[in-house]
């Protein structure tokens, strides 16, 4: 027989077994049925000590010299020791400048404030939420009941005093805005033209007055009225003699331009165009005469008196061009104000107009209400009905479990920030270098001033120690101080307490994986301990009192949330599998070590907790079919259909086996 057909006739064979493998696993799956309940066992939720640990290896060290390094880096401003000198665990041997550290701890005591408030807010309103409406915030919510109501009884049916009340609005705001007799003005602005005229007919005297008054001084139109004194006249500054002069003409012209127009004016609806031209002119001529009043003024201080022009004379004189003038100050006043009382004016009528308007949108709406308006009321009155409906029956379960969760969110908010703080504040004990054990200093490798090394001093111990190498992962949860049992290959049933004395700051990386040196100080020696024997150390990580325990096989995972199945019907422990219906109940988890789980909440402890789902037996159904169910493989030696169906009843029968391997192991 040549090779190809060895390796066909192999082929085929092997064919054959697939065939008969998958017929069995199908059969086994078709005539199999489940026999008996499903089954669990159980255990029960504890409340007790928690201890976590972790496990290293190493070796006894063969030197007691150690160098001491810092944890922090900076510049080094005290040291505190000498060559020579004797040290117990813990004095200081050098401080490192802690002013980052000091920022880093301010920062987190801040956010550690800050979360406090949060949770007290967060605490206040969830007790406010608990708490049943007093009666003052029920009478609140009926009161908007009761306006709401009266909104919409005010709109579908209004009240003649409504109605009226409109309608005053509507005659009070045409009023407003009615016309004057002259058939253009309204009348708010035709009184403020009117009081105007009058006004400037008025002022016309005042104006004739105080040019006449500086006349008597100066003797322009009047040539003899300064006759006894018209030589002692400003003599002590003619140049004020001169201005008020020059400035005399100019005065004359404007009274007399503005005393045109205001004596074409009549008292009542005079063209408000003429008027305002006439107080644009009267603003220009009270100008023109205040600053000839201003040089008359100056020209008599400048004057001089005599036998023939006594001081009295003199002073009257002042007095009458000082009364001009404060008389011409007023009257610049008034114009100001009576431009401004018409700009109002005009104003108000402007308003007036909108104000009509509205108020005769106003009347339609309360004798023709808006069906949108009513439906709107409508709508607030039925809001204002649940409204008072919900605060009488209180805060709903829902809004509740959000302000419980928000108060569980600032407890967690909170816990972080005192984290971050403790965290902050082990940082800033790095940056005092401490003895880690007894021992001398051998060497000082730095001085005040000095930035940080690898190393601040040599100490020599006075103790023995295990050299141990964790992985970065376990370095992380092991702190200075952390309590260790030591066990020793060599020495049988010897175990030595010991604490973690140092760990080194920087990694060594080997095959990819960061390990960590960690020295362990005994505290007790013993003398069959001999350098580089084999020691296994088990650090004590973490430490809980009255922690809620469940086994690790009882805690499941569903996604991001773990749980666990209870039976309610079970009250003790036992060694058999029980039956019943278990409940999924949520829970959050904490630290675990190789046995239990801390349950942070969920559970309250005395909870019988699934550890084992144990699956029915199964049985198989004979087929009612007549035919053999022997498979004939070509190839095979005598008794290869005998074998056949051994086969294929071997991987049912294997089959089953894994079946309840995998039911037991769930």
């Amino acid at each position: 027989m040549n090779i190809k057909n060895i390796f066909t006739k192999k082929r085929i064979i092997v064919g054959g077994i697939i065939l008969a493998v998958a017929g069995g696993y199908w059969w086994y799956h078709t005539v199999s049925t489940a026999v008996g309940p499903t089954t669990y066992m159980t255990s029960q939720v504890e409340k007790g000590f928690f201890v976590g640990s972790l496990s290293g290896t190493g070796q006894v060290s063969s030197d007691s010299q150690v160098d001491v390094k810092p944890l922090a880096s900076g510049q080094i401003t005290d040291i505190f020791v000498a060559e020579g000198q004797t040290v117990k665990k813990g004095d200081k041997i050098a401080a490192i400048d802690p002013k980052d550290a000091m920022i880093t701890i301010r920062d987190a005591s801040q956010s550690v404030r800050d979360a406090q408030t949060s949770l007290d807010a967060a605490r206040l309103s969830l007790s406010k939420l608990k708490q049943p409406a007093t009666t003052i915030t029920i009478l609140q919510a009926q009161d908007v009941v009761n306006t709401a109501q009266r909104n919409v009884d005010k709109l579908q049916n209004p009240a003649q005093s409504d109605i009226d009340q409109a309608q005053a609005q509507v005659t009070s705001a045409q009023q407003n805005a009615a016309i004057s007799s002259d058939g253009k003005t309204p009348v708010v602005v035709r009184s403020a033209y009117d009081n105007t005229a009058a006004i400037l007919k008025t002022t016309m005297p005042t104006l004739t007055y105080a040019l006449s008054d500086s006349d008597n001084v100066l003797a322009i139109d009047n040539s003899g009225a300064n006759a006894s004194f018209s030589n002692l006249l400003s003599v002590l500054d003619m140049s004020q003699k001169t201005m008020a002069t020059s400035n005399y003409g100019a005065a004359k012209q404007a009274i007399a331009a503005t005393k045109t127009l205001v004596d074409a004016l009549s008292l009542q609806n005079a063209d408000p165009q003429a008027i305002d031209a006439a107080v644009t002119s009267m603003q220009g001529t009270l100008d023109k005469l205040v600053t000839l009043l201003t040089y008359t003024s100056n020209a008599l201080s400048n004057t001089i008196t005599s036998s023939n022009f006594s001081q009295s004379s003199l002073d009257s004189l002042r007095s009458t061009i000082q009364n001009d003038r404060a008389s011409i100050a007023s009257k610049q006043t008034t114009m100001v104000s009576q431009m401004q009382a018409i700009n109002s004016s005009k104003t108000s009528a402007a308003n007036s107009a909108i104000q009509l308007e509205q108020a005769q949108t106003s009347l339609n709406k309360v004798l023709h209400p808006d069906a949108r308006d009513i439906q709107a009321a409508q709508e607030s009155l039925k809001e204002a009905q649940q409204k008072l409906a919900d605060v009488k029956a209180g805060a709903l379960p829902i809004d509740i479990q959000i302000s419980q969760n928000n108060v569980d969110q600032r407890v967690s908010s909170l816990l972080a920030a005192q984290n971050k703080l403790a965290d902050a504040q082990q940082v800033l004990a790095n940056y005092t270098v401490t003895a880690p054990f007894d021992g001398v200093i051998a060497k000082l490798a730095a001085t005040k001033g000095d930035q940080t090394g690898s190393s601040v001093a040599t100490l020599i111990a006075q103790k023995q120690f295990a050299d141990v190498t964790l992985n970065e992962v376990d370095a992380a949860k092991v702190k200075v101080g952390d309590k260790v049992t030591l066990t020793f290959d060599a020495i049988s049933g010897l175990t030595i307490a010991g604490e973690v004395d140092v760990i080194s700051p920087l990694g060594v990386v080997t095959q990819g994986v960061v390990n960590y040196d960690v020295k362990i100080g005994f505290d007790s020696q013993d003398t069959r301990i001999r350098s580089g024997m084999s020691v296994s150390a088990s650090i004590v990580t973490e430490t809980i009192a009255d922690a809620i325990l469940a086994p690790n096989a009882a805690v499941k995972t569903q996604g991001t949330q773990k749980y666990v199945l209870i039976l309610d019907s079970v009250t003790s422990t036992s060694a058999t599998p029980v039956t019943g219906t278990p409940r999924q109940q949520a829970v959050q988890v904490g630290s675990a070590n190789d046995t239990v789980t801390v349950i942070t909440s969920g559970l309250t402890g005395g909870e019988f907790v699934v550890t084992q789902t144990i699956a029915p037996t199964t049985k198989s159904t004979p087929t009612s079919s007549g035919s053999s169910s022997s498979i004939r493989i070509p190839g095979l030696t005598t008794g290869g259909a005998g074998g056949g169906g051994g086969f294929a009843g071997g991987a049912a029968g294997g089959g089953a086996v894994r079946a309840g391997g995998a039911a037991a192991g769930r």
